[in-house]
Formats: C-alpha cells, structure tokens, sequence
C-alpha cells in the first residue's frame, strides 16, 4: 500500500474550486443592467468584454493551462509517501523450515534536485499556451466588436427602411382610397382600382416584413451584448470617422497583419509551446538527481531481520535511463508532426489573410463610388423634395408623396454605403491585429 501526499492534491482542489466559482458566476449571474436610452454604439461596443460562451470557453482552456503548471511546479517540489508493506514468507535454515509475518512502515520524502531542464521546459510549454490563450481571447473579444457593429448597423438600416415602407404604405393607401371615390364619380374603372389595391397590398407586406426585421435585428443585437430579452428601443446614430478618406496599401497591411494578426501570432506561441515539450521530452533520458529521506518502522525483530536493520535514511539518489524500448523517440516523433501541423496551419492562415485584405481593399474601392453615387442621389432627392414640396403648397399637381419616398431611399443607400465602408475597415483592423472599436471612432 503507497499513500503519496503532495502539492498536486492541492492544486487538483484549486482549480476545481476555481472552475467551480466561475462557472457559478457565468451560468447564475445577475440579470443583465438595463440598456440606456438612446443606445450608443460606444456603449454596445464596451459590453464586448462581457463573459459569453465564446469567452468562457478560453477561460476554461485557460484554467486548464494553469492546471498544468500546477501540477509541473508540484512534481518539482518536495513529495511525501507512505509505505506500508505486511507479507507472510517461509524461510529455512540447515534444521528446518519457519513462517514470518513481516511487517514494515515506511515515511519517504523525495525531492527534485536537479533535472537537466525538465522542469523548466515544461512551464515554460506551459507559459507559452498561456500567451497563446490570451491571444486568442482577445481575438474573441475583437471578433465580438465586429459582430456587435454589424448588428447596430443592421438596425439603424432597418430603422430607416421601415420609416420608407411607411410612407409607402400610407402613399399606396391614398392612392387607392382616392381611386374607389373616383370610380363612385364616375372618373375611374375597377381596373385601375383593384390596380391600386393591388399595390396597396404590396407595399403593406413589405412595410410589415421591415417592422419584423426591426425586432429579429434588434434581437440579435441583445443577444451579442448579453441582454437577451432587453431590446433597444433607439439607438444614436454614431459619428462618421475620417478614415472614411483614407485608402490602405495592401503591401502594408499584407505586411503588418503577418507580423500583428492575433491568431498568427497564437500559432507560433502554440509552436513555441511545443518546442519546450519536445526539450522537455528529451531531458528526461538524461540522469536525474533526486533527494530522499526515509523513516522506517518494524512490527517486530523478526521483520526487522528480514527487511533491514535501519530506522532511517537520507541520502542523494541520481538516475539515468539507459532503454526504453524507442518509447521516447516516439513521444519526440509525435510532438514534433504536431509542430509541423501548426507551421502548416500558419501558411494556410497567411494565405487567407493576404486573400481577405485584398478582397476588402478592393470592397473598399468599390464603396468609395457607391458613396460618391448615393451622395449625389442625396443631394438631387433633396431637391426634387423641393420643387414637390412648392408646387403642392401652390395647390399644384403633384407628386410629393413619391419624392418623400425617394429621399428616404436616398437617406438610406448613404447611410448603408457608410455603415459597409465603416464594418470593412474593421475587419481589416482584426486582420492586422488592431482593436476595430478603438480604430472606429480614433480620429
């Protein structure tokens, strides 16, 4: 029977305790605080920190990591055991032939001395998974930011083409009320009646699909910020950044996000890890040098003979593998395929980066002409709003309800031409390693 008691025991308890109290925390936690009104993006953004799965798994990962070291730092420490040892044995001499009951407890304190880098190897694999994780959860967070804007955008363009299906709904009504009263007169026929009721019926549809899209992005935005069933009932419309004028050299950008990208740089952490484990690996077929002390107890004189004549023991005790049947190289073969695994990983990332910034370069040269085409549709829809607007105060013909609904449709292709450019910058700003919610409003 071997009882050992050591620092690993411990650090086993403390992290279950740690898991324990963070998941507590994260699956119990208090509702979330109610959403200020109007929502600014600023503030959406600043809940990306919150602990979400996609957070709380990293944490875990982490907390393993953690466990890991632990247990590195204890076998590396002082180990204590008990030994005890009862066994019945026949023995002879020259006469005859005897039964002993032996009896043995023994207390044993070990200790690493010196083990060639082992131990510092393997925290160091352990460091370097630590660095890697941190990486990773702050690309979790970044990668949030990005899908909290796309949701705030997406419910300011559903504010404003709700507010044009609207008007259009209201405009299709009273061109239809107004046909039945003239079919009543006389000046109209049923053809072009049930033509406007037709497209009364339309134009009712789309205004109650864009007031659906209204709570469905709204929702999603909820959820992002982790207030689910809190739905913003308005949001600020947030302040246009002068990156808008800049353009990107894709060379640099190619450049800095090979050297920056946080998931690039989490693979070679993850490399680097595994380079200490394989050292780690090796420095165990090199002696190891140990520091033991023993107290031991006997039932009897009897099993005092049998087993030895000592009641204690200090002494310092070195080790060395001579064969292990190929089992290390083994080990070392199999750590080193998963570092050229990760290498291969690291090219196919880098020729995803180099293809995404090139594609969201060229996005960005296409939205600077589609904010050129919407600004001057703009600016002629705010003018034909006029003329229509003078000529129905002069008791004139005309149609203002159709320009109303055109300068809504203006409104809304600049505002989705802005909100594009503004989430395709962002993503750029993951890519080469930049936080997009600092970068959005940096002027």
């Amino acid at each position: 029977m071997i009882i050992n008691s050591s620092n690993r025991q411990l650090a086993a308890k403390n992290y279950l305790l740690v898991c324990f109290i963070f998941y507590s925390d994260f699956v119990f936690s208090d509702a979330p605080k109610p959403l200020p009104e109007p929502l600014s993006l600023e503030y959406a953004l600043g809940l990306s920190k919150n602990i979400n799965e996609d957070l709380a798994f990293r944490i875990a990962e982490k907390n393993e990591i953690l466990l890991d070291k632990s247990l590195a730092d204890a076998q590396d420490g002082f180990n204590l055991s008990v030994e005890g040892r009862a066994t019945r044995v026949e023995r002879r001499n020259s006469f005859f032939s005897y039964i002993v009951d032996e009896q043995k407890l023994a207390l044993r304190l070990t200790k690493s001395i010196y083990d060639f880098g082992n131990h510092k190897h393997t925290v160091n694999a352990s460091d370097k998974l630590l660095d890697s994780n941190s990486l990773l959860y702050l690309n979790e967070i970044y990668s949030r930011q990005i899908k909290i804007m796309a949701a705030y955008f997406d419910i300011l363009l559903a504010d404003l083409r709700f507010h044009r299906n609207n008007e259009n709904m209201a405009i299709a009504f009273i061109s239809w009320d107004n046909s039945r009263k003239e079919l009543e007169l006389g000046k109209n026929s049923d053809l072009e009646v049930e033509k406007n009721h037709s497209e009364y019926q339309r134009v009712r549809r789309e205004r109650f699909e864009s007031e659906n899209n209204q709570r469905q992005t709204r929702n999603r935005l909820a959820n992002l910020m982790n207030s689910s069933g809190q739905l913003p009932a308005s949001l600020a419309t947030p302040s246009v950044s002068s990156r808008l004028k800049k353009y990107p050299e894709i060379e640099k950008l190619t450049k800095k996000a090979f050297e920056n990208n946080l998931e690039l740089r989490a693979l070679r952490k993850k490399i680097e890890s595994v380079q200490s484990s394989v050292r780690a690996l090796q420095s165990k077929m090199k002696p190891q040098i140990n520091f033991e002390s023993e107290a031991i107890a006997y039932a009897n004189e009897l099993s005092r003979n049998s087993f030895s004549r000592e009641n204690w023991n200090v002494g310092v005790v070195v080790g060395m593998p001579i064969y292990d049947s190929g089992e290390m190289d083994s080990q070392v073969a199999k750590v080193r395929v998963e570092i050229y695994r990760l290498e291969t990983l690291i090219a196919q990332k880098k020729m995803n980066i180099q293809h995404e910034l090139l594609s969201l370069k060229l996005k960005l040269d296409t939205l600077r002409f589609e904010r050129d085409e919407a600004d001057a549709f703009n600016e002629y829809s705010e003018l034909f709003l006029d003329e229509k607007r003078a000529l129905y105060e002069l008791e004139v013909k005309s149609t203002l309800g159709t320009a109303m609904v055109q300068i809504s449709d203006a409104q809304y292709g600049v505002a989705k031409s802005l909100y594009e450019t503004l989430l395709t910058w962002a993503k750029i700003d993951l890519l080469v390693g930049d936080e997009p919610a600092e970068k959005l409003f940096k002027n």
